[in-house]
């Protein structure tokens, strides 16, 4: 009896930290999550702002999923294979994938079609686990040895559950797929960052990437053990994962706060140019200034329009071009077949579509300037591109 006693006790115990610890990192996962978003509202004209409005819903992906663990220990033990924690798990995983190649300036952000591709069998998932729940016809397991009783008590749901279990793994390996070729894409850049770039610390980043991917892949796999130890584990690690986390965003903003405090002419065109490149209809700019043609594209601009485009004025423009051994027209010139070079390389869009866009009168001009600043024609660079997985090595725009 003493010995059963103290079994029962040390199984209290764990469950109590098993509970304790899920919501530490759900707590932890809020506050870090408000910070992000306050992060990239406040430095809205910084690259990585983007990947700051992609990571806050993984963030909270993350904690529905711990939040979603705490409802699959009952009297009968644990539950292995969740549905709802396995499809908050991937869905997670996919939109942080997402973020990561928005980090790395890899384009398959940017496609809705990778979104759906990725998402929809777990959002599928959850909607069915909702459906199947509010029937009843839900059917938790508590080992592996009953799913010979489950087929045969419900072979539709048991086959239903595999079916959508197998598509889901499916959607995760894309998404790794799409993770590593970002890392791959920028690994092959890694030599031709911009200048606001420092390389170590981009690899301290890189590393932080590939911590997270590790513990989000690692998150399935106490959901297919019977152990709450590993549940444990996994809190801690994750909890240990947010706070470096959160130190690693606090040194960013203070960085991001030293430069905006400095306002070097330089440092601001490096941050601003890729950014107006990308706005090649014109609009509002994220530092306040209105571009209703942009400058690089209309033919007939002025350095007073870029200076008025970018926020800075026209001498710190001047300055700029010349210290890079340019003039103003030719240094236009290279950025716009930059910007052009970048889009044919990493988009699907039409090269004709391209060339319009970026102020060109016909596909041919377009072809000759092309070629005659990178050797081949976009076709070329494109085919190039696929077959190599990397863009051919140009320096990038904002490095001129």
């Amino acid at each position: 009896m003493p010995t059963i006693f103290a079994t029962a006790l040390d199984v209290m115990d764990i469950l109590h930290l098993f509970y304790a610890t899920n919501i530490v990192a759900v707590l932890i996962s809020a506050v870090l999550t408000l910070f992000i978003i306050w992060v990239a509202i406040h430095f809205r004209r910084n690259p990585l702002s983007l990947c700051c409005r992609i990571f806050p819903f993984s963030m909270l992906l993350l904690g529905a999923y711990k939040l979603s663990t705490c409802f699959i220990v009952s009297g009968q033990g644990i539950e292995v294979l969740p549905t709802q924690a396995l499809g908050l798990c991937a869905a997670c995983f996919q939109v942080f994938s997402m973020g990561a190649c928005a980090f790395l300036r890899r384009g398959h952000y940017r496609n809705v079609a990778n979104w759906v591709l990725l998402l929809s069998p777990s959002l599928l998932l959850l909607f069915v686990n909702q459906l199947m729940t509010h029937y009843g016809y839900y059917r938790a397991l508590y080992s592996f040895a009953e799913l010979s009783q489950f087929r045969e008590e419900l072979p539709i749901v048991f086959f239903g559950r595999v079916i959508f279990l197998a598509v889901l793994g499916v959607s995760v390996i894309l998404a790794l797929c799409f993770l590593i070729d970002a890392m791959t894409f920028d690994k092959w850049h890694l030599g031709n960052r911009p200048s606001d770039i420092n390389i170590r610390v981009h690899q301290a980043e890189i590393r932080m990437i590939l911590i997270w991917t590790v513990l989000i892949l690692f998150g399935f796999l106490p959901l297919c053990t019977r152990s709450i130890w590993l549940h444990v584990l996994f809190n801690g690690m994750y909890i240990g994962a947010l706070v470096l986390s959160g130190y690693i965003y606090r040194i960013g903003v203070i960085e991001i706060r030293t430069l905006e405090a400095k306002e070097d002419p330089t440092t601001l065109i490096i941050q601003r140019l890729p950014l107006l490149l990308d706005m090649e209809r014109g609009g509002q700019t994220a530092w306040g200034t209105m571009v209703k043609s942009n400058p690089f594209f209309c033919g007939k601009a002025h350095i007073d329009d870029v200076a008025a485009a970018l926020g800075v004025e026209v001498e710190d423009v001047s300055a700029y071009v010349s210290a890079r051994g340019n003039n103003m027209v030719a240094w236009m010139s290279e950025q716009r077949l930059l910007h052009c070079a970048q889009q044919v390389g990493e988009s699907d869009r039409k090269i004709v579509e391209i060339a319009e866009s970026c102020g060109y009168n016909d596909l041919p001009s377009f072809t000759r300037a092309f070629k005659r600043q990178f050797g081949v024609s976009p076709s070329e660079y494109r085919k190039d591109s696929d077959h190599t997985n990397r863009p051919l090595n140009i320096p990038i725009k904002t490095n001129s």
